[in-house]
């Protein structure tokens, strides 16, 4: 077990340093200086707040946070640190947040797509509001290219799977995806075949 415990780290590090963020395992400690308005999964010497990541085995497996004597739930199931900023990813639904510390309160505030430009500079952003139809079509120019799907709009996806599943780059970040030099991906609900579909066609 502690083996297996020591694997999952190792991955979830090599996955993070592609992108030069910390990602936050179950059981790992975040701290917040309100002082300097950091975050980081590393010690902050002075004033500070320190949540403990639970997981939640519920309602869609979302990440649990406690502080103090507080517990919140997020958005999310997969957390990391980059540039001092808590973001949170929301695998269900496609959805990114930052994560914020006010007046003693935990606040989720949707990522805009500029700022996940800055965290994923070799990925194409594609927003579910992109979409003609169902469908949006990318040159890959014969190069390995990546995307990521933002769902930008109120439709909720929390059942849509990527297909080909091998596609994905990172398990812990459904959207971040690997396109064929030609082909398809599609994004769909495997489990209704009338739910609305997205195909990204690639030339």
């Amino acid at each position: 077990m502690k083996k297996l415990f020591l694997i999952t780290i190792m991955l979830l590090t090599l996955s993070a340093n592609a992108y030069n963020i910390d990602s936050v395992p179950v059981n790992y400690q975040v701290s917040y200086s309100p002082s300097l308005n950091v975050w980081s999964i590393d010690d902050i010497s002075g004033d500070k707040i320190v949540l403990t990541k639970k997981k939640s085995s519920l309602d869609g497996n979302f990440s649990k946070y406690s502080y103090d004597t507080n517990e919140i739930r997020l958005n999310s199931n997969y957390e990391f640190i980059f540039d001092s900023k808590l973001i949170a990813v929301d695998n269900n639904n496609f959805k990114y947040y930052e994560i914020k510390y006010n007046n003693s309160k935990i606040e989720q505030s949707l990522l805009p797509s500029k700022d996940l430009q800055r965290i994923f500079p070799d990925a194409e952003i594609i927003k579910i509001s992109d979409f003609s139809k169902g469908c949006y079509s990318i040159i890959s120019g014969n190069t390995d290219k990546k995307i990521l799907i933002y769902n930008d709009t109120d439709i909720n996806l929390n059942k849509y799977e990527v297909n080909p599943p091998k596609s994905i780059v990172d398990s812990n970040i459904k959207g971040l995806i690997q396109l064929p030099k030609k082909g398809k991906i599609k994004i769909a609900d495997n489990s209704n075949w009338r739910a609305k579909s997205f195909i990204i066609k690639v030339k």
